[in-house]
């Protein structure tokens, strides 16, 4: 059974769900990620998050890519153009659901600081001058 984002497997001994990192390879030169799965990819490889729900990386870095996906023992899906699918399946060690959630606090974090920076632009030279005044005086009592 498939479910979107899920891959359910059943062994005879128990049963596990288990996230898949999914990977899309077009025509083009890029692979991309969507949603949780470029929150990830942007945590582990430090790629560019585009409008917070996309991560891309060029096709010559695919085998860094799965090669540290396999050292973090993370599941993934690579669904090319043609169809081939190469997959995976770390089933009950898979730790994506546990680097996900470093992901998470890290991407909130860069989209939070990325939200400041864009109104720090957008500020006034004597809005800036105070501002920066609190963020030093919050590090010298530090």
């Amino acid at each position: 059974m498939i479910d979107i984002g899920r891959m359910v497997r059943r062994d005879a001994a128990d049963t596990y769900d288990t996230k898949v990192l999914k990977i899309h390879k077009n025509n083009g030169k890029f692979y991309n990620s969507y949603n949780e799965d470029a929150w990830l990819l942007s945590y582990l490889f430090d790629y560019k998050l585009i409008d917070g729900v996309r991560a891309g990386f060029p096709d010559v870095a695919i085998e860094r890519v799965k090669e540290r996906l396999e050292e973090e023992k993370i599941s993934y899906k690579i669904d090319y153009a043609d169809g081939e699918i190469v997959e995976k399946d770390f089933a009950a060690e898979n730790r994506y659901d546990e680097i996900f959630a470093a992901a998470k606090k890290f991407v909130d974090i860069k989209m939070r600081l990325d939200d400041i920076i864009r109104k720090l632009e957008r500020s006034d030279l004597e809005d800036l001058v105070q501002i920066m005044d609190i963020i030093e005086e919050y590090y010298r009592k530090k």
